[in-house]
């Protein structure tokens, strides 16, 4: 479902999450945008522009996946904040227990804004899914 969604906001042309505002005051920062952003991926060419589904089945998964990369790193993000919150859920948590889980929460997340490429981002979030089928996963959304 969120491979799905990225793909949708990516021909939707989402470009942010939605949560910042246009001044900034909830934050009290003035550059909002670096002080949320995820490291540079290098993504100065058009590569993570959406490409119909016929075209990009023949190219290797590989390369599909780095096309999307930019569209699918929040959802994969996301995953992988889910994944951390499962594995740290537990009913009746002392305050101890609460402290730990969080940093690890935080240190997981901090794994993935810090992640060099989606390959690597992909490996830090415990991704096992095939990358063709991310790919097509990410068009179905783009073109619903």
């Amino acid at each position: 479902g969120l491979i799905k969604c990225a793909g949708r906001r990516h021909s939707l042309g989402v470009t942010d999450s939605g949560c910042v505002t246009s001044r900034g005051i909830s934050t009290g920062r003035k550059n909002i945008d670096r002080a949320r952003s995820y490291a540079d991926w290098g993504s100065g060419d058009d590569s993570s522009k959406f490409v119909s589904a016929s075209g990009t089945r023949k190219k290797r998964a590989g390369n599909m996946i780095n096309e999307y990369s930019v569209a699918l790193r929040p959802m994969i993000t996301m995953y992988a904040m889910f994944d951390q919150l499962s594995k740290e859920f537990v009913v009746n948590n002392d305050d101890e227990c609460t402290d730990l889980s969080s940093g690890r929460l935080a240190s997981k997340l901090e794994e993935c804004y810090k992640a060099s490429d989606i390959q690597d981002l992909l490996h830090v979030a415990n991704v096992a899914m095939d990358q063709n089928e991310i790919c097509t996963i990410f068009e179905l959304g783009a073109l619903a």
